[in-house]
């Protein structure tokens, strides 16, 4: 079998090839067509699907990183451990970091302050003031650094979707300005660390 992929502006085009079914004559014709509508099932149907539902992670316009991923997982369950010091500290940040809280105010008004360890040593101190909490349901807050870190300032909004027996979760991650997402991206590589983030929970979630 070959996979081959082409890109073709923003979509990718797969050709799969598979060969040797003339080595068995006796059974050659039966297994060409079954051997075609399960790979255009499971090409055509079901990685179509996983790919364009499970995981997008993309630039908005100048000022805005979002991202979707559809997790094997009941809704409350991805909301607990969102929002639960005792499990976010566990996969909460890109690889290689760990995450330590030191006070969490669940509720529109109320702060969450950590520090993020990072695998180089040092420590980045943050703080998020929710705006929202929509329970299970919505999210939505300010997140910056402490006093003394530079002050990397966005607006978030994190909705949770129930789907098909798992959950979608969007997250929107607006800037101040196209310059200030463009310096989280080229300094603190935010595009990668968002999807690491992203497969952390989802490694977590099969855990718990």
């Amino acid at each position: 079998m070959t996979f081959e992929l082409f890109a073709e502006g923003k979509r990718t085009r797969l050709r799969l090839t598979h060969t040797g079914l003339e080595t068995f004559p006796a059974i050659a014709a039966f297994a060409k067509a079954n051997f075609l509508a399960g790979w255009t099932e499971l090409v055509g149907a079901n990685l179509k699907a996983f790919v364009e539902t499970r995981r997008s992670e993309k630039l908005v316009g100048d000022r805005e990183i979002a991202a979707t991923r559809l997790f094997d997982a009941p809704r409350e369950l991805v909301w607990k451990v969102w929002t639960d010091p005792e499990h976010i500290g566990k996969w909460w940040g890109p690889n290689g970091f760990s995450t330590t809280t030191h006070s969490m105010d669940l509720r529109p008004g109320g702060a969450w302050r950590y520090v993020m360890h990072g695998p180089d040593g040092r420590d980045y101190r943050n703080r998020v003031t929710y705006l929202e909490v929509v329970k299970p349901e919505r999210l939505v807050y300010n997140h910056g650094g402490d006093e003394d870190t530079e002050p990397v300032n966005h607006h978030v909004t994190v909705t949770f979707r129930e789907q098909d027996g798992k959950t979608r979760v969007d997250m929107r991650m607006l800037f101040v300005s196209a310059e200030a997402r463009s310096h989280v991206i080229e300094t603190y590589g935010a595009f990668e660390g968002l999807k690491q983030h992203f497969g952390r929970l989802e490694a977590y979630l099969k855990k718990v």
